[in-house]
C-alpha cells in the first residue's frame, strides 16, 4: 500500500526526488521479495482452487503485478545506470507510456489484490 501511496503521491507531485527515490528502492525491494513467494504461492494456489473464477481473478491479479512491476523496473532503468555514470533515457513517449500503464495498473493490482484477498478468505456461512 505504500508503494501505491507514494506512486499517487509522485503522480501528484512529479518533482519530489526524495520520494522517487524512496519508490524506486521499495519497488525493487517488493519485487526482489514477490518473485519468490510468487513462485512458491501460485504452483499450490492452481492446485488448491477449486473456482474458475477465483483462478481467472487470480491470473488477472498476476498479470497486473506483471505490468506494474515491469513497467516500473523498465523506468528505473536510467535511474540506476545514472548511478554507475552512463545518462540514458528512454525516449519520451515510451515513458509517457509506460508511465500512464505503471499508474492504472497500480489500480487493478490494488484492486485486484483486495478481491482475490476477499474472495480467499470468503466462506459460505452454513445455518
Amino acid at each position: 500500500m505504500a508503494l501505491f501511496l507514494s506512486g499517487l503521491f509522485l503522480w501528484l507531485h512529479p518533482g519530489e526526488g526524495a520520494i522517487l527515490i524512496l519508490h524506486l528502492f521499495g519497488g525493487i525491494a517488493f519485487t526482489a521479495i514477490l518473485i519468490p513467494w510468487l513462485f512458491a504461492h501460485v504452483p499450490q494456489g492452481l492446485a488448491r482452487s477449486q473456482r474458475h473464477s477465483f483462478t481467472v481473478l487470480a491470473w488477472l491479479l498476476l498479470a497486473a503485478y506483471v505490468l506494474v512491476l515491469g513497467g516500473g523496473l523498465i523506468m528505473a532503468v536510467p535511474a540506476i545506470l545514472w548511478l554507475f555514470g552512463p545518462v540514458w533515457f528512454l525516449p519520451r513517449d515510451v515513458s509517457a507510456v509506460l508511465s500512464w500503464l505503471h499508474f492504472w495498473g497500480s489500480w487493478l493490482a490494488v484492486v485486484g489484490l483486495l478481491a482475490h484477498l476477499t474472495l480467499r478468505h470468503w466462506q459460505w456461512v452454513k445455518p
